[in-house]
């Protein structure tokens, strides 16, 4: 159950996603063949502050729910930018528009 939940208002807490540069990386674990692509957990806790509760170093360990919650909330303010800039450009469409027709006259 979850305790003092918060919204995350990524906008007015600066851009997380190129601040920390995370860079996601496929990896195997030493002597398997089983791969994954996923980001190194220091990095991850350095961007967004988040890690495992019971662990004795939150930023050594990725908690799943983490990275698919920073994932809905990078979706979210992804389709909100292109909103935003659909806006912005059926404006300028407009505007484009209207000149040329004040030129041709």
């Amino acid at each position: 159950m979850e305790n003092d939940a918060e919204r995350q208002e990524w906008r007015s807490n600066g851009d997380r996603w190129n601040e920390g540069k995370m860079e996601i990386v496929g990896w195997h674990y030493i002597g398997s063949e089983e791969y994954h692509i996923w980001p190194f957990a220091e990095d991850f806790y350095a961007a967004f502050g988040t890690g495992v509760e019971d662990s004795v170093d939150a930023s050594s360990h990725l908690a799943a729910g983490d990275v698919a919650g920073v994932g809905l909330v990078a979706i979210q303010e992804l389709s909100r930018l292109v909103n935003e800039l659909r806006e912005e450009n059926a404006e300028l469409r407009s505007r484009i528009e209207n000149l040329e027709s004040a030129i041709e006259h």
